[in-house]
């Protein structure tokens, strides 16, 4: 029998999930050929996650399509920690890259789902125990919390007579120790704080991008800001055109 991570038939895609030891989920991917995509995984210098891999899980599609549609929704449900999300695309078509920009698409993908199942987390006798309160036949029990929430997810799935990707669950994490909640607030407010200067960074990113390409070429407006011309295209390609991306014009001055 052919293992499972190596190449399936012709115009077959694989969906990989990587686990560190703690089964906690590093990051979801599609493949033609997962052992060649886990060696570029290896090589990249930017995955500094890659040794913590221990776990991994490979499930075949017929189609990239297919594929390319059940990493979304394992990346919307199961939420893993380092994911790159390269099947994404904007409204141009092009492959979204950026960290901020993926966070938005899968913001909006995540609206068109529109059931979504509060489930209760707490810990008792070192053991991870879930409840659903609108389905209170629903009650699982693991080890770890990446398992407890998948194994419920597949309960809610099959008390619904439903595909585990036709809605979201929330985890309510409930009767941790005080100093973990004034940790996790204190993190919470630090994100919030960093995600809100990155959204300026990029909105005055994309308005200076979009500025300049009305007055100079993509090569010129990448030697102005120092970064090349591929990466102006990309910006011009992903960056929003709303107005609430639109900021007041600051001068330049030397």
């Amino acid at each position: 029998m052919k293992p499972p991570d190596t190449p399936g038939e012709p115009g077959r895609t694989a969906l990989y999930r990587l686990y560190d030891t703690a089964d906690t989920l590093l990051y979801v991917g599609i493949a033609v050929d997962p052992r060649s995509r886990w060696a570029q995984h290896a090589r990249d210098k930017r995955d500094t996650w890659w040794p913590q891999v221990a776990t991994r899980e490979v499930d075949w599609f017929d189609t990239r399509e297919a594929a390319e549609q059940a990493e979304l929704t394992a990346i919307l449900a199961e939420r893993p920690r380092h994911n790159a999300v390269g099947s994404l695309r904007n409204r141009h078509g092009t492959r979204v890259s950026d960290g901020m920009a993926r966070k938005r698409l899968l913001a909006q993908l995540a609206t068109q789902i529109t059931d979504t199942y509060q489930v209760t987390a707490r810990r008792s006798a070192e053991r991870w125990v879930l409840e659903v309160p609108d389905l209170p036949q629903v009650q699982t029990q693991a080890k770890s919390l990446t398992a407890a929430e998948r194994n419920v997810r597949q309960q809610i799935a099959q008390e619904l007579g439903r595909e585990a990707d036709a809605f979201t669950v929330r985890l309510l994490l409930q009767e941790l120790p005080a100093d973990v909640w004034e940790s996790l607030r204190t993190l919470g407010a630090a994100q919030r704080s960093a995600e809100a200067a990155e959204e300026a960074r990029r909105s005055a990113t994309a308005l200076t991008v979009r500025t300049l390409l009305r007055h100079f070429s993509q090569r010129d407006a990448g030697q102005i800001l120092r970064i090349t011309f591929q990466r102006v295209q990309q910006w011009r390609d992903e960056s929003p055109t709303g107005t609430e991306w639109e900021l007041p014009p600051i001068p330049f001055r030397d």
